[in-house]
């Protein structure tokens, strides 16, 4: 029972180092292009909403930045399959 349990393990150890040479330490390199959004998980439900400004050509409120605490007020709707709010108030 011994000798199959360290077989087994030398297979996953082997087995894993394998996919880690083949696939590369993080993946193939990448370059994409887009738009930058902001985000904000909700207390209550745990749901992300992407942020969009109220206008195409308008800021997000000065409030919103990285890691802050907001509470928004806006429109409710879906983009692209992902949960988003036109901002009309935030604080």
């Amino acid at each position: 029972m011994k000798t199959i349990m360290m077989f087994v393990l030398a297979l996953l150890v082997l087995g894993i180092s394998g996919v880690v040479l083949a696939d590369g330490q993080y993946g193939k390199d990448i370059t994409i292009s887009g738009k930058v959004v902001q985000a904000v998980v909700d207390d209550a439900s745990g749901k992300v909403y992407v942020l969009n400004p109220e206008g195409a050509n308008e800021p997000l409120p000065d409030v919103i930045k990285t890691g802050a605490k907001v509470t928004v007020d806006g429109d409710e709707m879906t983009e692209n399959g992902h949960m988003a709010i036109r901002v009309e108030r935030a604080k």
